[in-house]
């Protein structure tokens, strides 16, 4: 599923040290479980208490589209407010492609939920954020981007980045990267979460639920005083 997928890829990101260990899906009350068609296990709790859903699955937004996005509204190393991304990001297929494709996107957007960071790439035609930029060291046009090097996967960490690009990270965050903002959360501060070589991601607990009908209570008062008012 994604969200296996986005536990092994969440292990890889911070170096083996954080996966996920459980996650609780609110899925539509239409939502037949007990069809042939429908993948999710039988049967399915019920929750009445409403909660804000970490992650929300929605319709096509007009700028992101389909792709994963995350509200911040709290500034740098705070957690963000939510995020969301369209349906259709998950349709098509079942395979693992789509599954890691879509996994990636969300450990990018996760990491600035959970720790506060943002994004380290320039945007075509942003003229605040542009796709190039003048290097202040080589006067030289470089691309407005972090350079995984030594890595495959990852964060930029303080190698890689590059304090002087016109970014939203380092607008945010006074020139510091990623990775930086990172290991300096409640998470990974003062070896919480010691690096482990050989720590694999195990499969996340996953609990699905429904919201539960609403409960109609009626009142009806039978005293003397109201028997007087007839």
């Amino acid at each position: 599923s994604v969200l296996n997928e986005l536990s092994q890829q969440l292990l890889i990101a911070t170096d083996n040290r954080a996966s996920l260990r459980d996650a609780t899906v609110l899925i539509p009350e239409s939502w037949q479980t007990d069809s042939l068609t429908c993948s999710v296990p039988s049967p399915v709790g019920t929750i009445s208490v409403p909660f804000d859903a970490h992650i929300q699955v929605a319709g096509s937004h007009p700028v992101f589209g389909s792709k994963p996005w995350t509200q911040q509204s709290q500034g740098c190393g705070r957690p963000g407010d939510f995020i969301q991304f369209g349906a259709e990001l998950l349709k098509g297929s079942s395979n693992d492609t789509v599954y890691t494709h879509a996994a990636r996107l969300l450990v990018a957007e996760w990491a600035r939920f959970r720790w506060g960071v943002f994004d380290e790439s320039g945007h075509d035609k942003d003229l605040l954020y542009p796709m190039t930029f003048l290097d202040p060291l080589t006067g030289d046009m470089t691309p407005n981007k972090c350079f995984y090097e030594s890595r495959i996967y990852g964060f930029c960490n303080a190698e890689d980045h590059i304090p002087e690009a016109p970014t939203k990270q380092n607008a945010q965050c006074k020139g510091l990267s990623v990775l930086d903002i990172i290991n300096s959360s409640q998470d990974f501060k003062d070896y919480r979460i010691p690096f482990n070589k050989t720590l694999t991601a195990i499969e996340p607990s996953i609990q699905f639920l429904k919201r539960a009908p609403p409960r109609i209570i009626v009142l009806v008062e039978n005293s003397a005083v109201m028997n007087l008012q007839r």
